[in-house]
């Protein structure tokens, strides 16, 4: 008799106990869903732009011929220092390896030789390069590459009599260089390098046209990168 009380009684406390956990499990609020990752964008492309100060090795320069393959008029001719700007976009495509296509305008400057020579020379050109960022070292990028495109060469030419007036001449170019990138923040590298350029053939206007060939610069650039890593 004494066990069957202890047992209808063991019986009331644990339904009890289960009625108050069931009511005590509904008073209280829904556990917190699971936290959601947030993926950035992840984007290949940067822009950049840059400024160069561009000096010039002695020019080729072919006088009263009927184009440039005969034998160049040695008068010491040579192009005066200048400027250029540039800007471009790129693409990260593998580790380390960057495409770009950049557009540059290379101030005007003077043609001149002892003889008479004279004539105001700028030019546009448009580039496809490959830069190959060799390693990262707490932040600095040092990079070789090169590229290749065109240049639209403008002459206004007052000298010689005869090969004077302006013209415009298309012909292929080609670079090569070296440099180091800066990193800045995340998206900003600073730009130091330089640049080896062929320009190609250019020419004067008139009657008598001269030719200019081995139009080679060294150009000291400066710019800024800017990668869209993680905005796009």
């Amino acid at each position: 008799m004494v066990n069957r009380i202890k047992l209808s009684c063991a019986c009331a406390v644990l339904a009890l106990a289960v009625s108050g956990g069931t009511s005590l499990a509904a008073d209280l609020p829904p556990p917190p869903p699971p936290p959601v990752e947030v993926v950035e964008g992840d984007s290949c492309f940067y822009a950049s732009v840059g400024g160069s100060y561009v000096t010039h090795e002695r020019p080729r320069v072919y006088k009263n011929t009927a184009g440039p393959w005969g034998q160049p008029n040695a008068d010491n001719e040579k192009f005066s220092d200048t400027g250029s700007i540039d800007a471009g976009i790129g693409c990260r495509v593998a580790d380390g390896l960057r495409l770009e296509f950049n557009a540059g305008y290379r101030f005007e400057n003077r043609l001149t030789s002892p003889s008479g020579l004279a004539a105001d020379y700028s030019a546009f050109t448009g580039m496809w390069n490959a830069w190959w960022d060799i390693t990262n070292i707490g932040g600095f990028k040092p990079y070789v590459g090169g590229g290749v495109g065109f240049a639209l060469h403008h002459t206004n030419s007052t000298l010689p009599v005869g090969s004077t007036g302006k013209r415009t001449d298309a012909t292929m170019t080609w670079q090569v260089g070296a440099g180091i990138g800066i990193d800045v923040t995340d998206n900003l590298t600073v730009d130091v390098g330089y640049r080896f350029t062929d320009l190609g053939l250019a020419s004067s206007a008139g009657a008598t046209p001269y030719f200019i060939d081995d139009n080679y610069s060294h150009e000291f650039r400066i710019g800024l990168r800017y990668d869209f890593n993680g905005l796009m």
